[in-house]
């Protein structure tokens, strides 16, 4: 199972971000309660929802480029692409706030060396089309999400600010490689289904919103003794 390494970055000198009234409010702990939401929330995707149930979008590519003095027009299409692997997950850019009536907290969820994989098929003018496999791997893909508690009604809800990526890879890494597929792999890049992590992101985020609700809200004290 994976577990999530914290590497909070809080932006604030306490726990608390706060004028006025709210400079004596602070929240218990809103580091350790925003930790169990994600690791909660990893572990569900891990075991009931399944990585591989998190779909690349697919993808078709036209070709038309001279290459080592050979000329290749056709396209290469990237199909039932999914989530692989992830080497590990984190949490980072934790930023706790306090308001006149509401509590927010902030962080980045971020998977680390992310493995996709996806059916690809190669039809190049003059050659028989070409079935293989592809892998391509992100250096970091990163979900921000806004943890906020209504003080005065008790609600909490969740909001986000989409999906970043970048890749590791420079290129797709293919089985079984040939010359067509050293073509291929320059046709695939970090951004070239960078739709697909901001869906991702939305179904993560019904999770996260599950597991804040589920679990205790940090206390909020007045006296800032936390």
């Amino acid at each position: 199972m994976l577990k999530i390494c914290i590497f909070f970055s809080v932006l604030c000198s306490t726990v608390m971000c706060q004028e006025n009234w709210g400079s004596r409010a602070c929240m218990v702990n809103p580091q350790g309660y925003y930790a169990q939401v994600m690791q909660e929330t990893v572990t569900e995707l891990e075991n009931e929802v399944r990585w591989s149930n998190f779909k690349m979008d697919d993808l078709t590519t036209p070709v038309d480029i001279e290459l080592y003095n050979w000329h290749v027009v056709g396209t290469v299409n990237f199909t039932n692409g999914f989530l692989v692997s992830i080497e590990n997950i984190d949490i980072s850019n934790f930023i706790p706030n306090i308001g006149t009536s509401t509590a927010t907290l902030r962080g980045n969820l971020n998977f680390h060396n992310m493995k996709v994989g996806f059916d690809v098929a190669i039809d190049f003018e003059g050659h028989e089309l070409t079935r293989v496999t592809g892998v391509f791997v992100y250096r970091i893909v990163s979900w921000t999400y806004f943890l906020t508690r209504n003080l005065l009604t008790n609600e909490t809800t969740i909001t986000s600010l989409g999906a970043s990526a970048s890749g590791a890879s420079t290129r797709m890494e293919f089985l079984p490689a040939s010359n067509l597929t050293e073509i291929a792999s320059r046709m695939y890049f970090a951004y070239s289904s960078s739709d697909s992590f901001p869906r991702w992101g939305r179904e993560i985020q019904e999770v996260v919103l599950r597991k804040a609700q589920e679990i205790e809200f940090p206390e909020i004290r007045f006296d800032n003794n936390c």
